[in-house]
């Protein structure tokens, strides 16, 4: 944490000596601005604020005059009685004089203002600067906000077919050779231009499928990246009356539909109801009305097609903003999709097992909390006919659509 220093002093030797242990104590040079006079000192002041003030008592009022045993306090005193300076955070005050030292020393105490007796043969003045400007650099550490570092962040369940597809994108700096957090957590870096600017883009998969994975995963990735964005893309089911196989489903709202309560029916029987307790994690409407806008693009959804050569189906892909399920279990009997439909969200467009997890990862993020959403592309119906067929195809189309939107209209968001 670099903090910036003012340093008052007319002797060049002194001057230069102060610097130098600033400098040990972790300040860079280009951190401290020198002021040799009383004059050039309030003219400093009145341009920026400093974190410290490292004042010679005997200082010179103007250039053309000798220094004054009390030019330091002058400048003391019109600095804190008056409201045309910017007071600087901490005041350190040197001096050599042993006369100027029993002089003051009451009136600085009176101030709670430190004084440090200068001496060349010894180092002690030093150890105190150091100590002092240490636990500075601790104190300004622990109270810098945290801010956002990397701009996008691209999540998948897996690393095939999903982070292959992203890895697959043509981008504006192409994703290199894995990086890693640790041993067990690679990612990819590379570059998307938005509006000109090159905006930073990761990449990574969960350990495993899962809502647990997912969460835990994102968090991780949330702590190590400070992304702005969080975007989950993949593939889902999707319901067999609303959507066709390569359509992109925009989770929203995303919730656990397994989450809730089993009962006891009221004959006494094993089997008992099961009440839906849903919470419901929803995107912001710039991020669902970017992908709304995508939608009615006539070249973007069709050239994503006609990019695409591997086996894929008949009709161009859509988006889709809607309700998706999440939960721990993969269905594939066709008849669970139609009861959550019916119990929970008769609006339902997919299933997955992540969104929610992500979603809430993300609510739950310590500031500044990224913006999160979850477009997959539908890979089968989760019915008696699921297969691998599509998956491929479904998981590089939800990427570029992502990848789209983000080139289109991230400068909203990022």
């Amino acid at each position: 944490m670099a903090i910036d220093v003012l340093l008052v002093d007319d002797q060049q030797e002194k001057l230069e000596a102060i610097i130098r242990t600033l400098g040990l104590a972790g300040i860079d040079r280009r951190q401290v601005d020198a002021a040799m006079t009383g004059a050039d000192a309030r003219a400093r002041l009145r341009e920026k604020k400093y974190d410290l003030m490292i004042l010679d008592l005997a200082i010179p009022r103007r250039p053309e005059e000798a220094a004054s045993a009390d030019g330091g306090i002058e400048l003391l005193d019109e600095m804190f009685e008056r409201g045309n300076y910017q007071l600087p955070g901490h005041v350190l005050t040197v001096t050599a004089r042993e006369d100027v030292a029993e002089r003051f020393a009451e009136k600085l105490d009176d101030r709670l203002i430190h004084l440090i007796r200068y001496d060349a043969t010894t180092d002690k003045w030093q150890r105190q600067i150091s100590a002092f400007v240490a636990d500075l650099l601790k104190m300004s550490a622990a109270r810098a906000p945290v801010r956002f570092d990397q701009d996008v962040c691209l999540v998948t369940a897996t690393r095939a077919p999903e982070l292959r597809a992203v890895r697959d994108l043509e981008l504006d700096v192409d994703f290199g050779p894995a990086r890693h957090l640790d041993s067990g957590t690679p990612y990819y870096a590379g570059g998307i231009k938005v509006d000109g600017v090159l905006r930073s883009v990761v990449a990574s998969a969960c350990p495993r499928m899962g809502p647990v994975a997912a969460a835990a995963h994102v968090t991780r990735l949330i702590e190590a990246f400070r992304p702005r964005l969080i975007a989950m893309t993949g593939i889902c089911a999707g319901v067999r009356d609303g959507t066709e196989i390569g359509d992109v489903i925009v989770a929203a709202p995303a919730w656990d539909w397994q989450s809730g309560k089993r009962v006891v029916n009221r004959t006494g029987g094993k089997s008992g109801a099961f009440r839906i307790d849903p919470h419901y994690v929803d995107v912001e409407a710039r991020v669902s009305a970017a992908f709304e806008e995508l939608a009615e693009s006539v070249e973007a959804l069709p050239r994503i097609y006609a990019g695409w050569r591997g086996d894929k189906p008949r009709n161009l892909p859509r988006i889709l903003v809607g309700p998706v399920a999440s939960g721990a279990s993969v269905v594939a009997d066709g008849e669970s999709i139609e009861e959550i439909k019916k119990t929970q969200h008769r609006k339902l467009l997919g299933l997955d097992m992540e969104s929610y997890a992500v979603y809430a990862a993300c609510l739950y993020a310590c500031d500044p909390r990224p913006l999160w959403l979850s477009a997959k592309a539908v890979c089968d119906h989760g019915d008696s006919k699921k297969s691998d067929d599509y998956q491929a195809y479904a998981a590089r189309v939800s990427a570029e659509a992502v990848v789209e939107v983000v080139k289109r209209f991230g400068g909203r968001f990022l």
